[in-house]
């Protein structure tokens, strides 16, 4: 092999490194951008998630003011009813 067959190979050689270079370079952009999409959705899904938890906790709480307040209904009906049939008990007798 001469001389100039050599440099045409190492030619050939640091051509096809420095390709491989920018392909992956290019790669490396590629999936830095992707990393980043997926951060900031990651970043807007948390907030959302937090601020749902949020209202679902406000939401859990009128429902237990809510069910306290027909417990308490419920038992002065309990109540109405028994003197009601106790009166009428009492007028039977």
């Amino acid at each position: 092999m001469t001389s100039e067959q050599r440099l045409d190979r190492l030619e050939r050689i640091v051509n096809l490194m420095i390709r491989a270079g920018m392909r992956g370079r290019t790669h490396m952009r590629q999936l830095d951008q992707k990393i980043e999409i997926l951060i900031d959705s990651q970043i807007r899904h948390d907030e959302l998630f937090r601020l749902n938890e949020v209202k679902l906790k406000e939401k859990f709480l009128e429902n237990e003011i809510r069910f306290a307040k027909l417990a308490q209904s419920q038992a002065r009906a309990d109540r109405t009813l028994e003197r009601f049939i106790r009166a009428v008990e009492k007028g039977r007798n």
